[in-house]
């Protein structure tokens, strides 16, 4: 069975403001299509991470409900599987005919706008290929073809995966858009390390999902206690640079009392950004300590799995205030919203 683990997946992305290019000089041609870049990919990952959240609904429902409603439950999760593709086809189709902007001697924020079109683009035709797996499992379940059940079912399990992979791939690739030395870029990082941290744990955990639980190679053990001891270190560096950054940009002055006010009601929130961190780092250190002393898993997932979605919860409620604080006083500073 697929853990439902997806809430909130998107609230950091939701809630930061759409990246620009950091303090470089080129072309404002250029600067446009990078930006264009930057907001179709940004648009294309919603529609993506959208299709596979109400896709994990279905399916997660098709095991839940009563014996009486599983055919009907079925029917619901092919029709959604359909519309999913015909969506992700949309995607590819538009990502498809996005010129790449970067040439020779570009910075590499340029560069990384490009990088940003082709993940997304890459993560939609994985996504297209995944919702066919989920479809034949389903079909074969219904004919009673055990074998391509059990190949197809293996693929499926790497949904979550995909998700939290996709997540620290983009959010890396947006920090790199922000300018050196912002609390936006370094909390980017980190909440990209961290997901690359959850990537390690979500490859690792289904063979604890299975009771009793298979046996795990040694070899698995120590990629994921070093994927993750990796994504601590650098949640740790991140949200220490982030610290040194707001408290920075706390004093800087503005040329405005509105900019002013609006800074100063950010900070509180950006504080809560951080602390929500230092949250999510104790999730991944209680996820390695089993592992390194050899463990495992079993019996602890479920209460990682609901501090993971505690976690996104509580980023989701900080990026709609947030947004919302950044829209309501944009109106009256003239300026482009910041993070």
């Amino acid at each position: 069975m697929i853990r439902l683990v997806v809430a909130g997946l998107c609230a950091l992305v939701m809630g930061l403001a759409t990246p620009v290019v950091a303090q470089v000089s080129i072309p404002v041609a250029k600067y446009e299509a990078v930006m264009d870049g930057v907001n179709t990919s940004l648009a294309s990952i919603q529609v993506v991470d959208g299709v596979l959240a109400r896709v994990l609904a279905d399916i997660e429902r098709v095991d839940t409900v009563p014996d009486h409603q599983v055919v009907g439950a079925i029917d619901t999760l092919y029709r959604s599987l359909a519309e999913g593709r015909r969506e992700l086809r949309a995607v590819v189709a538009r990502l498809s005919v996005i010129a790449p902007i970067a040439e020779a001697g570009d910075p590499p924020d340029v560069h990384v706008a490009d990088q940003m079109v082709a993940s997304t683009l890459e993560q939609a035709r994985r996504m297209d290929r995944l919702l066919a797996d989920v479809e034949t499992m389903f079909r074969a379940m219904e004919s009673g073809d055990d074998a391509k059940f059990k190949a197809s079912a293996a693929s499926t399990q790497n949904a979550v995966v995909f998700m939290a992979e996709s997540m620290a791939l983009r959010l890396k690739g947006m920090a790199v858009l922000y300018p050196e030395g912002t609390f936006d870029r370094a909390i980017a990082l980190a909440t990209g390390c961290f997901y690359d941290g959850v990537t390690a744990y979500y490859r690792i955990s289904f063979s604890y999902d299975i009771d009793p639980p298979v046996a795990v190679s040694q070899q698995t053990v120590d990629e994921a206690t070093s994927g993750l001891a990796t994504a601590i270190a650098c949640m740790q560096a991140q949200q220490a640079e982030a610290h040194i950054y707001m408290a920075a940009e706390a004093e800087r002055p503005l040329p405005t009392p509105n900019l002013t006010r609006l800074r100063d009601r950010l900070v509180p929130l950006r504080g809560d950004y951080l602390a929500n961190l230092a949250f999510a780092e104790t999730i991944l250190v209680r996820i390695r300590e089993p592992l390194m002393a050899g463990q495992g898993l079993s019996g602890r997932m479920d209460a990682l799995d609901e501090d993971i979605v505690t976690y996104e919860t509580r980023n989701g409620e900080i990026a709609a205030e947030t947004v919302r604080l950044n829209q309501s006083s944009s109106r009256f500073t003239g300026r482009a919203p910041q993070t």
